[in-house]
């Protein structure tokens, strides 16, 4: 196979304000943003400097920060690149590679995350300080790089940026550039800290055979020694540092890593409702993660004034808010059904079965809808919402696959579903908004929905694959829950060929590494009928 790791070089350019000497950011050389940019700086009153930093800068300052505070010190190794594919064809979504991770010697920070991070806080810095005249492209441009960037692993276009860049520039002025700047380059100082503090904590190590509990305390604990480092930087209180960037921080900063977690919160929000996708639990929920760096923050060791940040924190927040509200709401009025079909169109052959049954179903939809005098928009953003609520357990998209009634898929297109809670679920969103217009109308539909989603057939699997299944589902072997198990010893202990390891694989059941093999989902066993 193929490993298709490329440079892209992406580097990031940076300008120099002459103010306060804080870097600031555009992207690609000889691009057309980096042009429009550097006019926009100059126009702003900013002076160029030719000697670029770049996130590796930042890496050594936030490398030379914990070596300083420790006294220890740290054989680390920086790499950025663009994770382009993994097979030569295909770009890696985002649950299948991770962006930013860290090694016992190496940190890796993807020039694609190094670009979607600035794009998201300049984004939600117009939308949150100009409001309604920028609500459409922010809305917009916001979608397309949580999907097509950080879902499908596609760097935005230079066209898609010159238009964020004419954005800035059309409505920003010196300050609020700067507050981007200075937010964008604080959030990948503590992104960097935190995996850093992985390093130096020794937690990236045998991640597989560790349970739920201990993964979540390792994040927890590299939060809390990575976020200590961060806030030296922002109190400027770790001495004999040096680097430019020091002039990036500020006290307000201090909110920086809590807006890195609504990022990540709001790209799984869309994950969930739109494509019904939802993140393992090798990591706590982020709302955890955001409530204990703010615990931190309040220790009376730190005298950084907190007023300032809170009110750039409180913005995001609310953006963030605005951002799921209007995602939910056009799901709901079916106005991102193309969105969300395209998103589909990208998630490879193993889906079309689980495609084909939901175009169908949509089309179902509207035809009900049309009989009935509803609106058949509304009816298919109902019907998607419903079907996440209570069967989104794993992928909305997956295939459905049994074995003479012993061995299920718990995926969306499951006939085994909790038809009471399901049924409830639709009648409450459909009366909380308003669809239909009457109690009968909605339970009506909600029993039609339930009605053809019990149609749905499912695929056979050999007796093979299903005892391999039950194999690993008896020794707890998730990936979600981080346990592999061996796979040669698991096909001699049950006398079955690789071939059923192979298939199960290609159908998207089980994960495969290092001669070691897992659930990618959960597993229901049922007993086989009389």
């Amino acid at each position: 196979m193929k490993y298709g790791i490329v440079s892209f070089n992406n580097r990031g350019y940076h300008d120099v304000a002459i103010d306060t000497g804080s870097p600031l950011y555009t992207v690609n050389n000889n691009s057309k943003t980096k042009q429009l940019w550097r006019n926009t700086l100059s126009d702003l009153g900013f002076i160029a400097n030719e000697n670029d930093l770049t996130i590796k800068d930042m890496f050594l300052l936030v490398k030379d920060a914990f070596e300083k505070k420790f006294g220890k010190r740290l054989s680390i190794r920086f790499d950025k690149k663009y994770i382009a594919s993994t097979d030569g064809a295909r770009s890696v979504p985002h649950n299948e590679s991770s962006r930013i991770f860290s090694t016992p010697s190496l940190v890796y920070f993807d020039d694609l995350m190094v670009s979607v991070l600035f794009e998201y806080v300049a984004t939600y810095y117009l939308w949150a300080r100009y409001g309604k005249p920028v609500y459409a492209f922010c809305f917009a441009y916001a979608i397309n790089t949580m999907n097509r960037c950080c879902r499908q692993g596609f760097l935005n276009s230079d066209q898609n940026k010159v238009r964020l860049v004419s954005m800035l520039k059309e409505y920003c002025d010196d300050r609020g550039v700067q507050l981007i700047a200075d937010l964008y380059w604080s959030i990948l100082a503590f992104a960097l800290s935190h995996e850093i503090a992985h390093i130096f904590l020794e937690h990236t190590s045998n991640d597989r055979m560790k349970s739920k509990d201990e993964l979540w305390t390792e994040e927890y604990d590299a939060d809390a020694v990575g976020y200590d480092v961060y806030l030296g930087l922002v109190e400027q209180t770790i001495p004999g540092l040096a680097s430019p960037f020091l002039s990036t921080f500020h006290d307000y900063l201090y909110a920086a890593p809590m807006i890195l977690f609504l990022f990540y919160g709001d790209l799984y929000y869309m994950d969930y409702w739109a494509f019904g996708e939802v993140v393992g639990n090798t990591h706590p929920p982020l709302t955890e993660r955001i409530n204990h760096l703010l615990k931190i923050s309040e220790d009376s060791k730190y005298q950084f004034d907190t007023s300032e940040g809170n009110a750039v924190l409180d913005a995001f927040w609310n953006m963030s808010d605005t951002f799921r509200e209007e995602l939910f709401y056009k799901l709901k009025n079916g106005k991102l059904e193309e969105f969300v079909r395209g998103g589909y169109n990208t998630m490879g052959d193993n889906y079309a079965e689980a495609m084909l049954f939901n175009e169908q179903m949509c089309d179902e939809m509207r035809e009900f809808a049309n009989k009935e005098g509803l609106d058949a928009k509304r009816m298919v953003g109902l019907y998607d919402i419903a079907s996440r609520v209570e069967m989104g357990s794993d992928s909305s998209v997956g295939f459905v696959w049994s074995y003479h009634d012993e061995v299920h898929s718990t995926k969306l297109f499951n006939v085994f579903f909790r038809m009471r809670a399901t049924l409830t679920a639709i009648i409450e969103n459909g009366l909380t908004l308003s669809l239909p217009e009457n109690k009968t109308q909605t339970v009506m539909l909600a029993l039609f929905i339930l009605f053809k989603l019990c149609q749905v057939s499912t695929t056979d699997i050999t007796p093979e694959q299903a005892m391999l299944l039950i194999e690993c589902h008896n020794q707890n072997a998730y990936r979600s829950r981080g346990v592999y198990i061996d796979e040669d010893a698991v096909l001699q202990k049950l006398q079955i060929s690789s071939t059923a390891v192979s298939d199960l694989k290609k159908m998207g059941c089980l994960d495969i590494q290092d001669g070691k093999i897992s659930l990618l989902e959960e597993v229901l066993i049922k007993p086989s009928n009389p």
